[in-house]
């Protein structure tokens, strides 16, 4: 009986999700409006309006994370799961998508040339941490992170794609959960059939590159966890 209960919900969560196709899903993953929201939460970082603590980078986080969430609530593609989001995000990959809006706000804004340089972001980081010498382990997670920032320059994402990325970032911490893998395996394909419709002539290398760079966020965001270096993204603001 229980088999055939889960039979039944995952064929209704295929039907849901073959009627968002019908309708387009697409335009509810480029709107222009969330990601000004969320942008116009970074700009004080830019503008110097608050002071960069350990307590205002935690309510940055919570505005972000609470503005994502809010939105998401209103696509389509919500009716298709029955999770708790918010405490779902809190709980796991909050800074994989912390970290890919960072890097999406620097890319929009910002250039090669006038991005902050090497030795401007490392001398931000002795003033945050209020250390004269940084010890070899923070000194290898700052290169590796500001090479991987680097990296994501040569990238040329969308809107769609940041976003469709954004959620994949979130929902893969927990795909043991069989809704949880579930949405992860739709999004996974809204976002397949976007890099077709989209850059046919591009694929299946664009496509691969967004996947290998998702990987590389969680791989950084783990190393950010694991020695406490949760701040380095937010050193990245230009003066």
């Amino acid at each position: 009986y229980k088999n055939e209960k889960n039979q039944q919900m995952n064929k209704i969560s295929n039907d849901k999700f073959n009627e968002l196709f019908d309708l387009n899903l697409f335009y509810c993953f480029d709107q222009l409006l969330i990601l000004d929201i969320l942008f116009n939460h970074l700009h004080p970082l830019i503008n110097h309006e608050i002071l960069l603590t350990h307590e205002s980078i935690k309510n940055i986080c919570y505005l972000l994370i609470d503005t994502f969430i809010n939105w998401y609530y209103t696509l389509p593609i919500y009716s298709i799961i029955n999770i708790d989001l918010k405490q779902f995000i809190f709980n796991d990959q909050w800074l994989n998508y912390i970290i890919l809006l960072i890097f999406y706000f620097l890319k929009i804004n910002y250039n090669h040339i006038n991005l902050i340089s090497y030795s401007k972001c490392l001398q931000r980081l002795f003033n945050y941490t209020e250390n004269k010498f940084l010890s070899s382990l923070s000194y290898r997670i700052f290169n590796q992170f500001f090479y991987f920032l680097s990296t994501f320059f040569n990238i040329n994402i969308t809107n769609t794609e940041f976003i469709l990325l954004s959620i994949l970032l979130i929902l893969c911490s927990n795909q043991t959960n069989k809704i949880n893998f579930n949405l992860f395996e739709n999004i996974y394909k809204i976002l397949y059939t976007y890099e077709m419709n989209t850059f046919l002539s591009e694929q299946p290398n664009r496509f691969n590159r967004l996947l290998y760079f998702s990987e590389q966020i969680q791989f950084i965001t783990q190393i950010l966890l694991t020695n406490q270096h949760f701040h380095l993204p937010f050193l990245l603001f230009p003066n």
